[in-house]
């Protein structure tokens, strides 16, 4: 990964929460994240229910949130996460790509295709936290 990501000097790293259903998404997130020190992976869930709680813990500056995750993802839930962490950047994930308008709708900084390649996730990383 050649993209930057640093925030306020090379030693601060940018902390990433990563929300979806499938454990293999999850894992799989975090190993290709964690491959740039500039990016710290702070926490994983798999449900709503669990998302609230751990944010307050684990102080994300960014969370990537599958758009069909347990629980339920919509406008209420991103307006909640905004309220709770005003600065924090969203990116919804998805295989599905009606779910796009949906997420950006809601207020999702971006939007990542699961079908697309990692490079992708990257250049939105890089927009949206840069």
């Amino acid at each position: 990964m050649e993209q930057a990501f640093a925030m306020d000097g090379p030693d601060q790293a940018i902390r990433i929460f990563i929300a979806d259903n499938n454990l293999w998404v999850r894992e799989s997130l975090g190993l290709l994240l964690e491959q740039n020190p500039n990016i710290k992976v702070v926490g994983k869930t798999d449900t709503v229910d669990d998302l609230m709680d751990a944010i307050d813990q684990s102080a994300p500056d960014l969370l990537l949130i599958a758009w069909e995750l347990s629980g339920g993802v919509d406008n209420r839930l991103i307006l909640d996460l905004r309220e709770k962490r005003p600065g924090m950047k969203i990116i919804a994930l998805s295989s599905k790509q009606e779910s796009k308008i949906a997420a950006l709708r809601a207020g999702a900084d971006a939007f990542v295709s699961k079908a697309d390649p990692p490079d992708c996730l990257l250049a939105a990383l890089d927009r949206v936290i840069c």
